[in-house]
């Protein structure tokens, strides 16, 4: 078999544990550079990583230009609807635990690289990382490589929900914490994230090319930076049932579908021969099983941040009432 199944679940759970642990210590801290430049370092020597070694594929020819835009344009079309599913999210939680802790700007950061303040290019340094340099290290790894290990071993249609979830997992326990504007994270952005991965990796497999998914990726970053101000502004005050909310998710998931179904027709071609489908072995669950314990710690820790900003925004008024 080309790839090795158990070796590219250790290099997944392996990179999500480590940028967990590597964005919660900066958290406070303000080199942001040197943040996102370490977690994409990670991400591809874990990419690189996982397939060293295994014996090499017969290329694919790239896609046309058509289908790449058809990947950024599906998810655009439920881009309102992925951040529809963290903000609800999020709204639940501050409900009954309380509110996220308020993460600082960009513009208050010294940024320090070798030496150098960077702060006057934070922006244009997070816009770079994000919506290009990390999607591109990011896809080589769970479109790259996790998807198709995983599609030889249990077959695409087993593959692609565990591919979702995996891929969620990874986006938000690498997602860069306690500074605005900033891709999300935390537990309320993880369904959010499992949409996201689910549009990439049906992307991938329609296209049978990884660069699909990275586009996906991509545009929702993209978006995420120019367009977040605007949507919450024109949602402002409007309730997550309300018919605004719903016709745009409904028509943003026709429109996926659409932009899916072109991919999948003009994207059909003779496929080689596949093994039968098996289950993960007893070792192949370990590295699954870590990285569930890692979003664990995560949920964890994000609802103790939560409990603790509930109690110090009451504090204040209990103390005037007292008075």
């Amino acid at each position: 078999m080309p790839y090795r199944t158990r070796r590219t679940l250790w290099a997944l759970a392996l990179t999500g544990i480590a940028l967990y642990t590597w964005q919660s210590a900066l958290a406070e801290a303000d080199s942001l550079t040197a943040r996102y430049a370490v977690a994409m370092l990670i991400t591809a020597g874990a990419a690189w990583w996982a397939g060293h070694g295994t014996l090499p594929r017969r290329p694919s020819p790239p896609p046309e230009p058509t289908v790449l835009a058809l990947a950024g344009l599906a998810t655009l079309s439920l881009w309102a609807a992925i951040w529809w599913l963290m903000d609800v999210t999020n709204y639940l939680l501050q409900q009954a635990v309380g509110p996220p802790d308020w993460p600082r700007s960009i513009v208050v950061l010294n940024d320090p690289l070798l030496g150098l303040r960077l702060n006057p290019l934070a922006y244009e340094l997070s816009v770079l990382f994000a919506v290009v340099l990390l999607p591109l290290a990011q896809g080589w790894l769970l479109w790259g490589r996790v998807q198709p290990a995983l599609t030889a071993r249990l077959g695409a249609r087993r593959a692609l929900p565990t591919v979702s979830l995996l891929g969620g997992a990874l986006l938000t326990l690498s997602a860069t914490q306690g500074v605005t504007p900033a891709l999300p994270g935390g537990i309320a952005a993880l369904p959010g994230y499992v949409l996201l991965a689910l549009i990439a990796a049906l992307t991938a497999h329609l296209s049978g090319w990884t660069g699909t998914g990275v586009v996906a990726h991509a545009s929702f970053a993209y978006a995420s930076f120019a367009w977040q101000d605007e949507l919450f502004r024109a949602f402002l005050g409007v309730d997550y049932l309300d018919p605004r909310w719903l016709t745009v998710i409904v028509l943003g998931l026709l429109g996926a579908v659409l932009c899916l179904q072109i991919m999948r027709f003009r994207g059909q071609r003779p496929s080689p021969p596949q093994p039968s489908p098996r289950a993960l072995g007893r070792a192949d669950w370990w590295p699954l099983l870590l990285l569930t314990i890692a979003v664990i710690a995560l949920i964890a820790r994000d609802l103790s941040t939560r409990h603790h900003e509930a109690q110090g925004r009451s504090l204040p008024a209990a103390s005037q009432t007292t008075q």
